[in-house]
């Protein structure tokens, strides 16, 4: 049997500013998901979605469309009451255009408190916004690095809340992230590094724009290497190379439905 293993692809905004250019990019990733069959998972800002009804419309007829929550803001920093309006209205925003959403992505992969227990609440069947390690950001380095069903109040543990997909790691080492941005900066090294079970990507890595210089040097040196036409090369190459069959968050879950709770 052919080895599944989940694309992801954030939509938001270009290089953690306003532009919207990078959505200019996502006919020519269709049309390449389409002609590799790849099935992914589009997390999708509410506030892109009621601008842009169209697109998403169009990406959800052959891919899942999750909730990257509704305007990108860091979720750490709301109150509990201001989390969950951006948990409602992201969901409302894909929901009116017809399209159901049950999985959510946390901006900057930064958590709450209560994000576990109020993706619950509103019907929200999974959650993938652990990731190891990010300086100044997050650290979750004892959190399991494949699915497991999360505790209601710390989705970086096992519990018996909703389902996680946490961001596995190119190494095993620790560190990177699974990210195309990690793969591209660490290449041609990272040729060599395994193909984890899920693996996410921002089409703004596409663009040829150069990085605003008001972004912190870290994101710039991130974002900035292999950028553009390269990128493109080095991501076409990774699926080339890839031994699977790419499948979104909710088919990947589907698999699982005949078996236990822990899916680890």
């Amino acid at each position: 049997m052919t080895m599944q293993r989940i694309m992801t692809v954030d939509l938001e905004y270009d290089f953690e500013t306003q532009g919207v250019e990078n959505l200019k990019l996502v006919p020519r990733l269709l049309d390449f998901f389409g002609r590799h069959d790849i099935h992914a998972t589009f997390f999708v800002l509410g506030e892109l979605a009621e601008q842009y009804p169209g697109m998403v419309k169009a990406i959800a007829k052959k891919h899942e469309i999750a909730s990257h929550s509704y305007s990108h803001r860091i979720l750490g920093r709301l109150s509990r009451e201001g989390l969950e309006q951006e948990i409602i209205r992201s969901k409302q925003a894909i929901s009116a255009l017809g399209i159901p959403c049950s999985g959510f992505r946390s901006p900057y992969f930064m958590v709450h408190p209560h994000l576990g227990r109020l993706l619950a609440k509103h019907k929200f069947r999974y959650d993938s916004s652990i990731s190891t390690f990010f300086p100044g950001r997050y650290a979750h380095v004892t959190a399991p690095l494949r699915p497991y069903r999360a505790s209601p109040d710390s989705l970086a543990k096992k519990g018996n809340g909703i389902m996680e997909l946490p961001i596995p790691n190119l190494t095993k080492f620790g560190m990177p992230p699974s990210a195309l941005s990690y793969y591209r900066l660490l290449y041609p090294l990272s040729k060599s590094f395994r193909i984890p079970y899920l693996f996410y990507l921002h089409p703004c890595e596409f663009l040829e724009t150069p990085i605003p210089g008001n972004i912190s040097f870290l994101v710039r040196k991130m974002y900035g290497k292999n950028q553009g036409r390269k990128a493109w090369q080095i991501f076409t190459g990774l699926i080339a190379r890839a031994d699977c069959r790419w499948v979104s968050c909710r088919e990947y879950l589907e698999g699982y439905q005949n078996k236990t709770s822990d899916y680890t």
